[in-house]
């Protein structure tokens, strides 16, 4: 039995804004990481116990595979714990931490003691997941996330199974389970979706990686289902590269 799995490619993230200009003053990004920080600790201070109670509502929003909605769930839950500022100093810090270490260890040079202890395994422990909820938050809950498949010989009926599960960003799996005819023809309506983009406009929306992969699979493809019929393609291929 062969079971694969396809995921979406990883997604882009998104650059970094410039600290905000108000009035044509730029403001200081040193000044709002010390006041923000300064917040966050007036915050554990009066609330003994806060950091527990951060990490139990972090952990179970994050608890599974995230959808569009989780980050902003995530937010909301921390907003009403320890508002709206805390919220997002501490959501700012654990996405920006990951692909930033500069950042984070200046946070850290003003968090300092416990405070500073507690936010690195936060960060340890959910700076990953936090930054895949946010990004997963952009996309279109429609769009498909995952891929699951298997082909088997079933020794029963004597057949081969083919299934085809989908998996949405909102968490919704829809299964197929078919035969070699009926997922080719569902394959050539997906192409021929993407056909009737016009010829104009078709040669710029697809990375060309991504063409090469799938030239290679239809070259395996012709090979393994008609053998002649993919030789003689491969041989025109060649003709047509040395021309």
């Amino acid at each position: 039995m062969a079971t694969m799995e396809t995921g979406r490619p990883p997604l882009e993230q998104p650059e970094e804004q410039p600290p905000h200009e108000e009035a044509g003053e730029p403001v200081d990004e040193e000044q709002q990481i010390r006041q923000a920080a300064t917040t966050f600790l007036g915050f554990l201070e009066r609330e003994p116990g806060a950091v527990q109670g951060l990490e139990r509502i972090i952990g179970e929003h994050l608890r599974g595979r995230p959808d569009t909605d989780t980050a902003q769930r995530l937010f909301n839950s921390l907003t009403r714990c320890a508002g709206e500022d805390n919220a997002n100093f501490l959501l700012s810090l654990l996405m920006r931490g990951v692909d930033n270490p500069e950042f984070f260890a200046r946070v850290g040079e003003v968090l300092g003691g416990e405070a500073w202890a507690a936010v690195r395994t936060l960060s340890a422990l959910y700076g990953d997941a936090v930054q895949e909820a946010y990004l997963v938050g952009g996309e279109n809950p429609n769009a498909w996330r995952t891929i699951n498949r298997q082909v088997y010989y079933d020794v029963m009926s004597g057949r081969w199974r083919m299934t085809f599960e989908i998996i949405k960003y909102n968490g919704e799996r829809v299964l197929y389970e078919e035969t070699a005819t009926t997922l080719l023809i569902l394959a050539d309506a997906i192409v021929d979706t993407l056909n009737h983009v016009p010829a104009d406009i078709a040669p710029g929306m697809i990375d060309r990686s991504r063409l090469e992969t799938f030239y290679n699979t239809c070259t395996t493809f012709f090979k393994t289902y008609a053998p002649a019929e993919g030789q003689e393609a491969e041989e025109q291929g060649h003709e047509g590269a040395g021309e």
